[in-house]
């Protein structure tokens, strides 16, 4: 830790500490919106209130319709991740530079020369 961090720590301490916790909400939301395992489930409980009669049809089809929403929705931002993950693979294996749960890392092409 140099002197200017040790010096801007009374300042930036709490920024950070913000920050991860704004950070945590996002994910807690995030996961609360779009987990579909958690949103089929809920439309399975949704399913049964209907069934059972304790909830009308036009109240059933419009929570069902946000639900089925948040699910497509869901799919979509996993496809989305995966094909960023497949994007930052290729790179890695490009050999340049690519940053990794705030790591920087670059994978060395004579590696792959090695064996000759």
């Amino acid at each position: 830790m140099g002197l200017l961090s040790l010096l801007t720590m009374p300042i930036t301490g709490p920024v950070k500490g913000f920050m991860f916790i704004i950070k945590q909400i996002h994910q807690y939301v995030e996961k609360e919106l779009y987990d579909e395992s958690r949103l089929q489930k809920k439309l399975l409980q949704l399913r049964m209130n209907y069934e059972r009669g304790n909830i009308e049809e036009k109240e059933y089809k419009e929570s069902e319709a946000k639900i089925l929403n948040r699910i497509k929705i869901a799919r979509k931002r996993q496809k989305e991740i995966l094909k960023e993950a497949e994007g930052q693979m290729e790179n890695l294996n490009k050999g340049q530079m690519s940053s990794l749960g705030g790591l920087q890392v670059k994978l060395r092409e004579d590696e792959e020369n090695e064996g000759e």
